[in-house]
């Protein structure tokens, strides 16, 4: 049994190197990289990296699949070893020998002089040639909220089932102070407005004839300023 378990110890450390060996990206898991603040600022940047740590030169593409921002004048951008990329540049090709890295950040910013409040939503796929298991998806989100309208915390406003098949129910305290909600689709279409008149109870949003998909809801105060932005995914 023991000359068995020590024969198998080789195989182990072996299969243990190959699996550590690909691009790794940081911060990991890269399912979502998140920045947020205030919108006086001219930009916000969500931070990542991908690492080599193959010992073989690899070709990574990095490509823009999806672009949602629901922000006045909003746009991203793209920064990766080469350069930060104009706006309209959805996709570049990069080699990154064994053991070096490439930032691979997006800026939130747009064409005014301050981002504005809004919510953001970049998706990018990476491949790499040489090998397809070493692929990845990076998610990045940015949240923008009004100067003088403190982030809400995030136990304080609660989305839930999500995903919903017919009844979501958003729950949120007196300190967020919402009295305003609005529903939009992943293309930025507005579908629903509501005025909430009680937070002691959660509001009950009839998500029945949604189509599947993914979709936002954006929290406003008293005044109709921007708090914070939500997502959801409808079912079936």
């Amino acid at each position: 049994m023991k000359i068995r378990l020590l024969s198998l110890l080789p195989v182990l450390c072996l299969t243990l190197q190959l699996h550590a060996q690909g691009l790794v990206m940081d911060p990991s898991p890269a399912s979502e990289i998140t920045v947020s603040g205030v919108a006086d600022v001219y930009e916000l940047v969500a931070h990542a990296s991908v690492t080599n740590t193959t010992n073989q030169t690899l070709t990574v593409t990095w490509q823009r699949t999806s672009n949602d921002l629901f922000g006045a004048g909003w746009r991203s951008l793209v920064c990766d070893k080469i350069t930060c990329w104009s706006p309209n540049v959805n996709n570049n090709t990069i080699t990154i020998p064994p053991g070096e890295s490439s930032i691979l950040d997006v800026h939130f910013q747009s064409n005014e002089a301050t981002i504005g409040p809004g919510y953001g939503i970049v998706q990018i796929a990476i491949t790499v040639a040489e090998n397809s298991a070493y692929n990845l998806n990076a998610t990045y989100r940015c949240d923008a909220w009004a100067v003088g309208i403190q982030t809400p915390y995030q136990e304080e406003i609660k989305f839930y089932p999500n995903p919903v098949r017919d009844r979501l129910n958003i729950e949120f305290n007196s300190y967020t102070n919402v009295k305003y909600l609005e529903v939009y689709n992943i293309i930025g279409a507005k579908i629903a407005q509501f005025s909430v008149y009680n937070s002691y109870y959660p509001f009950v949003y009839d998500a029945t004839a949604l189509d599947e998909g993914m979709y936002f809801i954006r929290l406003y105060d008293h005044d109709y300023n921007f708090i914070e932005s939500k997502v959801f995914t409808k079912s079936r």
